[in-house]
């Protein structure tokens, strides 16, 4: 059986279901392109971007919370390294 996965526009193509197999994502920056530790400093923006403080060059009204990536992993469920399906 195959199966489509459109990531960012891009099509993957599949053998096997993924449905009881584990997907590892990391986050990165989109700045410095950096995957991001436990122990950063982290800004999350209104479009749910994250973004190290050191790297963060735009207006500060767009921020909605900060705190280490630990402490955003924990508060928001989106941002989890592991997703099961």
């Amino acid at each position: 059986m195959k199966i489509l996965l459109i990531v960012s526009r891009i099509f993957i193509c599949l053998e096997k279901p993924l449905l009881m197999e584990r997907i590892s994502m990391k986050i990165r920056c989109p700045e410095c392109k950096n995957y991001f530790n436990n122990k950063e400093q982290l800004y999350l923006d209104t479009l749910n971007t994250l973004r190290h403080k050191s790297c963060y060059s735009y207006s500060l009204e767009y921020i909605k919370d900060s705190g280490t990536f630990g402490e955003l992993k924990n508060k928001y469920f989106f941002l989890n390294e592991h997703f099961e399906h």
